[in-house]
């Protein structure tokens, strides 16, 4: 490790001195030379986090990226080993974005957002609010453009004017935090998962033998209907009400299409249950 320091260290006293002789001959040529190795570094690292998710199929992996480099053979990459899912810098729309990670992010990254929404390929966002970007970033417009982009979840983080040259202006004010707090809902995440409905929901699994009858709207309609009015969830959407028993009702004659059809399938993959032995069917048999 010492010898890779030192090899570091050595090599940006070189670039410095370089760059002190001739400023404004040396300066561009060092930015392409920059430029040039944090591509070439970019793949690398490409194809190490391909490489992980490879040599562990097990696990889901995930990083912060400023989405920039994401394109659809990366993104081909993705949708082959399917355990990968990045976090997407973003510090709210073009011109806060823009303003802190350069001219052109914003527009490389909806570009990124596009290809992973169109493979249909989970990411979330990663987002840090500042004294400049903080009632952006915390409004609803925000939430609902992440959301229609394809953002399965979301990190936030408050600025902290990390290094000595950092700009403590940009800290959030007290009312700017105050904003945020309020975007905190009710629940904590495990609470939530803990709820009624959740509960319900794990309780409930899974709603066939046959698992490829997995839905418990699609496939067994009324079940949801069930977890639902015990647990006494309500709709959030307001303006389209419309009850579980509804939703569910529209799938049942799908489903008794579906029902014979899957049994099949699945007796014929499976060598019949007994072959199985995992369920009381089986059992039974």
């Amino acid at each position: 490790m010492a010898i890779v320091e030192n090899v570091e260290a050595f090599a940006v006293r070189q670039a410095l001195s370089w760059l002190d002789r001739d400023p404004e001959k040396n300066l561009p040529k060092l930015l392409d030379w920059f430029d040039r190795f944090d591509r070439k570094d970019t793949l690398k690292v490409q194809r190490d986090i391909i490489r992980l998710c490879e040599d562990h199929p097990d696990c889901v992996f995930s990083t912060f990226t400023n989405g920039t480099l994401i394109d659809e053979a990366f993104a081909d990459e993705m949708l082959r080993v399917k355990n990968f899912v990045p976090a997407i810098s973003i510090e709210g729309f073009e011109e806060a974005t823009d303003s802190r990670r350069g001219n052109g992010t914003y527009q490389k990254i909806i570009r990124a957002m596009n290809i992973l929404k169109e493979k249909k390929l989970p990411f979330g966002i990663s987002c840090c609010y500042t004294s400049a970007n903080a009632e952006v970033i915390g409004s609803e417009a925000y939430f609902d453009q992440m959301i229609e982009m394809g953002a399965k979840f979301a990190w936030f983080f408050t600025y902290m004017p990390v290094g000595k040259g950092a700009v403590t202006e940009l800290m959030a004010t007290a009312e700017q935090r105050e904003i945020m707090y309020h975007k905190i809902r009710k629940k904590t995440l495990l609470e939530a998962y803990r709820s009624p409905l959740f509960m319900g929901y794990h309780d409930s699994q899974p709603w066939n033998e046959n698992m490829l009858r997995p839905c418990p709207v699609l496939d067994n309609p009324g079940r949801l209907t069930e977890i639902v009015e015990k647990s006494r969830a309500k709709s959030t959407d307001y303006q389209n009400l419309e009850s579980a028993k509804e939703f569910s009702d529209k799938c049942v004659e799908t489903a008794e299409k579906w029902a014979p059809v899957a049994d099949r399938l699945w007796a014929e993959s499976h060598g019949g249950c007994a072959s199985c032995g995992r369920c009381a069917r089986a059992v039974n048999e």
